[in-house]
């Protein structure tokens, strides 16, 4: 049995507004939740790769027409959560921290969905030892496929911005200061937190997932400058040889839509396991 919250739909994908609701629940007897070793608990942030998005489709197979294929249990998040013993999510397909995309910070604070109607979370009532974000190849992608279109002088313009330090439109540093914001979100959301999460970033997404990897440091970096008060980011990625392997198309670890399978999140997740556990010192 789960206790997961979900937030992701092909409508969401597509910008949307529609979401994923829970039509059943079983289980298989075991109606409590296990003990965690020490309390630990985890709270992830993420896209479709968090989601589970075509988790449980085959490589040449499509999955936007369905939901069938998405699994959260089996996402690199969840096989984490279980290899340390701690659990919650909240992500959203096709989503990212930018108006490129669609910017998670928009839903970080509801309880399910989105809307100014909906409940909002109270942080103090249950506060994670970790935010473990994955999320920024759908704001990074989209800029490539720009850049493609336009010629190489948008990339380069966009770079020039960048080592400026520019923040407006299309280039990676209104990415850098997009994810910026959500740390600082975050970090706002349990400022009355006795202990402070710690926030981590992780590298690796499916597709273009390590595009974002350079940027995600840098805004790290300038978060970790200036941090409010008893937070810190981390940084976390997986080694490009492994990331190859299990992005390789048609391969055993590929899903539906060119997504982690299973065993593709179980590299990722294995990958970043002992690098979270040396963090939080577990």
């Amino acid at each position: 049995m789960t206790e997961d919250l979900e937030l992701s739909s092909a409508d969401l994908a597509a910008g949307g507004g529609s979401e994923l609701h829970l039509h059943e629940v079983t289980s298989d007897g075991m109606l409590q939740r296990p003990a965690t070793q020490g309390g630990r608990k985890l709270e992830f942030i993420g896209d479709s790769d968090t989601a589970g998005w075509c988790s449980l489709g085959k490589p040449h197979g499509g999955g936007d027409g369905a939901l069938k294929h998405e699994d959260a249990y089996v996402t690199w998040a969840q096989q984490l959560a279980r290899g340390v013993n701690a659990s919650d999510t909240v992500a959203v397909s096709g989503w990212g921290v930018t108006t490129d995309s669609t910017p998670i910070q928009k839903v970080f604070r509801n309880t399910f969905g989105q809307g100014s109607s909906v409940p909002r979370w109270n942080f103090s009532t249950w506060v994670p030892d970790a935010v473990v974000i994955l999320i920024g190849p759908n704001d990074e992608s989209l800029r490539r496929r720009i850049g493609e279109r336009a010629g190489a002088a948008v990339i380069e313009a966009a770079e020039k911005d960048e080592a400026a330090g520019a923040v407006a439109g299309g280039g990676s540093g209104s990415f850098v200061k997009a994810y910026r914001a959500l740390m600082t979100e975050v970090a706002s959301a349990y400022a009355d937190a006795p202990t402070p999460p710690k926030l981590v970033h992780v590298c690796g997404g499916s597709i273009n997932g390590l595009d974002p990897c350079d940027d995600i440091q840098t805004a790290n970096q300038r978060f970790n400058d200036d941090p409010p008060k008893g937070f810190r980011g981390y940084y976390t990625t997986i080694s490009q040889k492994s990331w190859q392997m299990i992005n390789k198309a048609g391969s055993k670890y590929k899903g539906c839509d060119a997504h982690y399978s299973a065993l593709g999140h179980k590299v990722l997740a294995d990958a970043i396991r002992p690098q979270l556990e040396a963090i939080m010192g577990w």
